[in-house]
């Protein structure tokens, strides 16, 4: 669908893996490029808009978000004033989506409760992205009625 409107997925755009055989091939490309193609697309942008966002796991945007701060880690957003890393690289989001609509395949929702799953370090960080209150938090929620 994305193709339809001129889009990628999260998947191609940020080089997240869609399979183990994709990990492996990417773990075994020791000594060559692998961001690069990223680094290239992500010097230019200020927003990324992200739709459906109720089908998108927390692993598959952990993972997303560890590429972005690695390929953006030498502009000028990527890092507050303190040095710190920005989540995504420093790049403004708009996540779109509809919470009542099919569930992530394999994987906990964004909106399921944080506290009931064991989690890996990216899928934990990116849900505090949406359960907590910090620095690091979402701006804004809208909901349409």
């Amino acid at each position: 669908m994305t193709a339809l409107i001129g889009g990628t997925t999260v998947h191609g755009w940020g080089k997240v893996p869609v399979n183990l055989n994709a990990v492996q091939d990417f773990a075994s490309s020791k000594g060559k490029p692998q961001i690069d193609d990223l680094f290239e697309r992500a010097q230019s942008i200020r927003w990324l808009l992200i739709d459906e966002i109720s089908t998108l796991g927390p692993l598959v945007l952990g993972v997303f978000d560890t590429n972005l701060r690695r390929a953006r880690s030498r502009q000028a957003y990527a890092k507050r004033d303190n040095g710190q890393t920005r989540p995504f690289g420093g790049v403004n989001f708009r996540l779109c989506g509809d919470w009542l609509q099919l569930p992530p395949v394999k994987s906990l929702g964004l909106y399921s409760n944080p506290f009931e799953a064991d989690m890996e370090f990216a899928e934990q960080r990116v849900m505090n992205y949406f359960w907590q209150k910090n620095k690091d938090s979402l701006n804004g929620l809208s909901e349409l009625t």
